[in-house]
C-alpha cells in the first residue's frame, strides 16, 4: 500500500470516527465528546461566568446524530474549586438539570476560575464527562437600560385599559367589592368608558394604554417608539392571577437564550441562526402560549423601533439581518393563554442582548 493512500485511509478514519462522537448540549453551548479510553467520553470548553449561569437554567442534553440520550443511570454536576474541592448539585431526575431551589445556591458558589463539571452515566456504563472552565466576564456591549423584576407586593383592585384610538376605555375591576364603588360610580359618568366587571380583579399596573409608548424600569422611565399599532384586543381580555404573576420563577427561553428577566450578551452570529425559531415563557417551569408581545430594538444610540406582534404572525424580526453592532431587544406587553384562567397579562419586560 502506497504512503499516499495509506495517508487517506487514516484521514478517512480519524473523520468518520469524529462525526460519530455525541455532543453535550447545555443551553446554547456544545461540547463534542471524545471518547478518552474504553468507555469514556470526554470534552472541555471555556465559558464565561454569565454564560455559565445561563445555561444552568436550561436541560443538559447528549446529542448523538441529532437524536437525544435519555436513559441513564445516574447524573451528577459539580463545582471544582482551584483547590480540588468540589461540591455537587442536585439534578432532577425527570429532566437532567438543576432543581428549582439549587440554582441560587449554585449562583453563590460559582466563581472566576472554577470548573463547572458535568458527569453522567448511560445503561451500558458508558461514561460522559464534560469539563466548563469559568473565565471572567468582559463583555463589549453593556446594555443601555437595566430590567428589574416588577413589584410582587403592590396591586390594585381595577385597571383602566385605554384603546389604541385614544377615545374608548375599558376599566376592570370587581364590581360587586364596596372598595370599589367609588371608581365605579365616577366612570359610569363617563360616556366613553366600559365598564367589565371580573371576580377578585387584581392587577400590577393600574393604567395599561394599548398605545402606550412609556415602559417603567424600576425608576426609570423608558420611551419606546412603535412603528405599528397594536394587532389584537388582547389587553382587554386579560387577568393578572396570583399564581401566574406571583411567582418568582419567570422566563423566556428563545432557544436555549434565557432572559430572566435579562441574561448575558448572547451570539449576534447565533441569533441570526435561530431566528424563527419560537419564544417560549416558562412560569414554574410550565410553558406557556404567547398570544402577543411588543419587540422593541435598542441600542442606547439611534436605535430605538418598537413591533407590536401577535401568534397568526411571524416574528417581527427582517430588521436583525440589517444588524451587525452591538444591540439589545426588549419584549413587553406579554399576553399568554391558559386553558383554565384564560388570558393573561404578564407584567414583566424581558431583554435580550446581542453582539
Amino acid at each position: 500500500m502506497s504512503k499516499y493512500l495509506f495517508f487517506t485511509l487514516t484521514l478517512f478514519t480519524s473523520f468518520f470516527s469524529y462525526s460519530q462522537n455525541p455532543v453535550l448540549n447545555w443551553g446554547v453551548m456544545n461540547i463534542r465528546m471524545n471518547q478518552v479510553s474504553a468507555g469514556t467520553y470526554a470534552g472541555f470548553l471555556e465559558v464565561t461566568r454569565s454564560q455559565a449561569i445561563s445555561m444552568a437554567r436550561t436541560e443538559i442534553l447528549l446529542m448523538n446524530n441529532n437524536v437525544s440520550i435519555n436513559d441513564w443511570k445516574e447524573s451528577h454536576l459539580y463545582v471544582r474549586k482551584p483547590n480540588g474541592s468540589q461540591t455537587e448539585f442536585p439534578l432532577s431526575t425527570v429532566a437532567i438539570k438543576l432543581m428549582g431551589d439549587e440554582f441560587s445556591n449554585l449562583l453563590a458558589a460559582l466563581d472566576v476560575h472554577d470548573a463547572l463539571i458535568v458527569s453522567m452515566r448511560d445503561r451500558a456504563d458508558r461514561n460522559y464527562i464534560a469539563t466548563f472552565s469559568i473565565l471572567t466576564d468582559q463583555p463589549e456591549y453593556y446594555p443601555s437600560i437595566y430590567v428589574p423584576p416588577y413589584s410582587r407586593v403592590n396591586r390594585f383592585t381595577y385597571q383602566l385599559v385605554t384603546r389604541s384610538d385614544g377615545k374608548s376605555q375599558i376599566l376592570k375591576l370587581d364590581t360587586t367589592l364596596a372598595e370599589n364603588k367609588a371608581i365605579m360610580d365616577a366612570y359610569k359618568k363617563m360616556p366613553r368608558v366600559s365598564i367589565q366587571h371580573y371576580p377578585k380583579f387584581e392587577t400590577v399596573n393600574n393604567y395599561l394604554s394599548e398605545n402606550d409608548t412609556i415602559v417603567l424600569l424600576g425608576k426609570r422611565n423608558f420611551e419606546i417608539h412603535p412603528v405599528n399599532k397594536p394587532l389584537d384586543d388582547y389587553l382587554l381580555l386579560t387577568t393578572e392571577p396570583k399564581e401566574i404573576v406571583e411567582s418568582a420563577n419567570m422566563y423566556l427561553d428563545w432557544n436555549k437564550m434565557v432572559a430572566k428577566p435579562d441574561g448575558p450578551v448572547f451570539s449576534l452570529k447565533y441569533l441570526k441562526g435561530i431566528k424563527s425559531h419560537s419564544i417560549g415563557l416558562f412560569v414554574n417551569d410550565r410553558k406557556y402560549e404567547i398570544m402577543s408581545m411588543r419587540f422593541t430594538y435598542l441600542n442606547g444610540k439611534s436605535l430605538n423601533k418598537g413591533y407590536y406582534w401577535k401568534n397568526s404572525l411571524t416574528y417581527p424580526i427582517e430588521l436583525i439581518n440589517e444588524l451587525n453592532d452591538p444591540f439589545s431587544i426588549l419584549i413587553d406587553r406579554i399576553v399568554i393563554k391558559d386553558a383554565k384562567l384564560g388570558y393573561i397579562y404578564i407584567p414583566q419586560a424581558f431583554l435580550f442582548s446581542f453582539q
